[in-house]
């Protein structure tokens, strides 16, 4: 288990795959929307960089079912 802070661990993501587009931001909706877990320390949210990987690299969600692709935020 590798707990980051959110600013940490995309940067991590973006070390291994220069061309990462995910942004701080997108992770700290994801956690507020309660799609990724994570632990509060005091006012941070620290992500598992493991969990983050599997979510963004796993197609489906809790149910089994293709995550919907947000067609405005493609454009």
């Amino acid at each position: 288990m590798k707990l980051r802070t959110i600013k940490q661990s995309v940067e991590l993501l973006r070390q291994q795959d220069p061309g990462c587009a995910l942004t701080p931001t997108a992770v700290r909706r994801k956690i507020i929307a309660g799609e990724l877990p994570c632990v509060m320390a005091g006012n941070k949210y620290l992500v598992d960089v493991d969990t983050l990987e599997q979510y963004l690299f796993t197609p489906t969600n809790a149910q089994g079912k293709v995550r919907p692709v947000n067609v405005r935020a493609c454009r």
